[in-house]
């Protein structure tokens, strides 16, 4: 029985890609997942903290435009994850996914924080505000209450 062991831990990493693709949230591990909430975050603030008046803000709107569109559909993919995984707590791979995600999780808010605090520094400056005001506000919507 104690050979049988491993095999028991080894076979479902083979019967995960074999279930099918349910959703694109469910179809990555968390990991990846987090990795890129953690990245797209990351890209985020560098290009905040590069914006110092309207004209810069205006050079970077596009860019921004696009990352808080990548920032948005990353967070909707975590959680979505997220909510899979408590329905499958207990099961391994429920268990895995939320070991992942308790992993990165300090990461995360660590990064979403630095967006928060340069989001308020912008709306502080008021031809940052008139430039690229409500794109700052939906980039605020995203991130935790």
């Amino acid at each position: 029985m104690n050979h049988l062991t491993p095999l028991f831990l080894i076979l479902p990493l083979f019967l995960i890609p074999a279930c099918g693709k349910k959703s694109d949230a469910t179809s990555q591990p968390p990991a990846t997942q987090a990795t890129a909430v953690t990245e797209t975050t990351t890209k985020v603030v560098d290009l905040l903290k590069g914006i110092t008046d309207g004209k810069t803000a205006e050079a970077a709107k596009t860019q921004l435009e696009s990352l808080t569109d990548k920032l948005g559909g990353a967070l909707t993919s975590l959680q979505a994850l997220g909510q899979a995984s408590a329905g499958n707590a207990g099961t391994g791979l429920g268990d895995m996914a939320m070991q992942a995600a308790a992993t990165v999780s300090p990461e995360i808010t660590k990064s979403l924080g630095g967006i928060a605090e340069q989001v308020t520094r912008l709306l502080g400056l008021e031809d940052v505000k008139t430039a690229i005001g409500p794109l700052l506000e939906k980039l605020q919507g995203l991130l935790p209450k």
